[in-house]
C-alpha cells in the first residue's frame, strides 16, 4: 500500500499585487496531485488567517515557512513594508534560506514595468545566489511552477514518500524531557524538549510531528496541531544526527493525563517512530505540576 503524505508548498509574495499570480500558483499545485498524483500541497496567508490561533501574523507565517518543505519566491515591481528594514516577504524568504535546501527555494520575478529601487537591489542579490526564473503573466507562472515541482518530485530526496508503508521502519528514537528555558519576555518558564535521533544507516525526512492535546483512551498520539500550527524538527535527518525543539505545554490543555502513552513522529509517507511513554509522562507531569503549584501562590 502506497501511503503518500503532502509536501508544503509555502507561497511567499505581496498580496494584494501579486492576487492573481498567487492564485493561478495555488491551482497548478492542486492540479498536480488531483491529476498527476503528485502530493504537494500550499501552505498560503489566505487559508492561514482564517484559522484562529491567537498569534500574530508575523509569527504564523515564519512557522508556516518552517513547516514547508518548499518555498516559492514570487516578485513583481513593489518590495513592501519598509517600515521595520525588511519587508515581510524578504524576512520569510531569510528564513527560507536558514530551514530549507538552496533547490527547495524557488524564485520568480515578473517581467516589465517599473520596479522599486529596493526590490531592484534585492533582485540582484538573489539572482547571484539563485537561478530566478522570468514569467510574463499568471499563466506563464503556474506551469514553470508545476515544472519545477515536476522536478523536485522525481529526484531521489523525495523518494521517502514513494516507498511501501508497510516496509521495515527506521530506527528513529524520540525522546522527551523537561527543560527550562526564557520565554519570549525573558521569565524562565518549564518546557518539554522533544528530541528525534536518528540510530538508522540512511538518511529520514521527517515532517510534521507535533503535540496532541487529545488521544484514545490509552495513549496520546503526537499529531499536527491545525491550529496552533507548532514548530518542529522537520527535514532530513541523517545516520547519527539528532533535532530537537523547545514546546511549551501550557499552551494545551492535556487531557486524561494519566492515560498518556507514546509520543510518534511520522514521516513523510506517514511511517510512526516511537519515543518513550515513561519519559513523556513525567516530562508532562511535572510541568502540570510545577504550573498548578505556581497557580495557586
Amino acid at each position: 500500500m502506497i501511503n503518500k503524505m503532502p509536501l508544503m508548498v509555502f507561497i511567499s509574495s505581496r498580496l494584494d499585487e501579486l492576487k492573481e499570480e498567487r492564485n493561478k500558483v495555488r491551482v497548478g499545485i492542486s492540479e498536480l496531485w488531483s491529476h498527476e498524483d503528485i502530493p504537494f500541497k500550499v501552505w498560503d496567508w489566505e487559508n492561514a488567517k482564517e484559522i484562529p490561533s491567537g498569534k500574530n501574523p508575523d509569527r504564523i507565517q515564519s512557522e508556516g515557512v518552517r513547516d514547508s518543505d518548499i518555498y516559492v519566491l514570487i516578485l513583481g515591481s513593489e518590495y513592501g513594508n519598509k517600515e521595520y528594514g525588511e519587508s515581510p516577504t524578504h524576512k520569510e524568504y531569510d528564513l527560507a534560506c536558514s530551514e530549507l535546501e538552496k533547490d527547495c527555494i524557488l524564485i520568480f520575478i515578473r517581467k516589465g514595468g517599473r520596479i522599486e529601487e529596493k526590490l531592484e537591489r534585492w533582485i540582484e542579490e538573489l539572482k547571484n545566489k539563485h537561478a530566478c526564473k522570468p514569467f510574463e503573466n499568471p499563466d506563464q507562472l503556474k506551469n514553470l511552477v508545476k515544472t519545477r515541482l515536476r522536478d523536485l518530485w522525481s529526484e531521489e530526496k523525495w523518494k521517502a514518500n514513494k516507498v511501501d508503508a508497510d516496509e521495515k521502519l527506521p530506527d528513529i528514537r524520540v525522546g522527551v524531557n523537561l527543560a527550562m528555558a526564557p520565554d519570549e519576555q525573558g521569565e524562565i518558564k518549564n518546557f518539554l524538549i522533544i528530541e528525534a535521533q536518528n540510530h538508522d544507516k540512511d538518511s529520514v525526512f521527517l515532517s510534521f510531528p507535533s503535540f496532541a492535546i487529545k488521544g484514545s483512551r490509552n495513549k496520546i498520539t503526537v499529531v499536527r496541531d491545525s491550529v496552533y500550527n507548532l514548530p518542529v524538527p522537520t527535514g532530513e535527518l541523517k545516520p547519527g544526527d539528532s533535532r530537537s525543539i523547545l514546546v511549551d505545554p501550557t499552551r494545551f490543555e492535556i487531557e486524561n493525563l494519566e492515560q498518556l502513552g507514546e509520543v510518534f513522529f511520522p514521516d513523510k509517507i506517514g511511517r510512526k517512530f516511537k519515543g518513550s511513554e515513561e519519559d513523556t509522562l513525567i516530562a508532562i507531569k511535572a510541568v502540570k505540576n510545577s504550573e498548578d503549584s505556581r497557580a495557586r501562590e
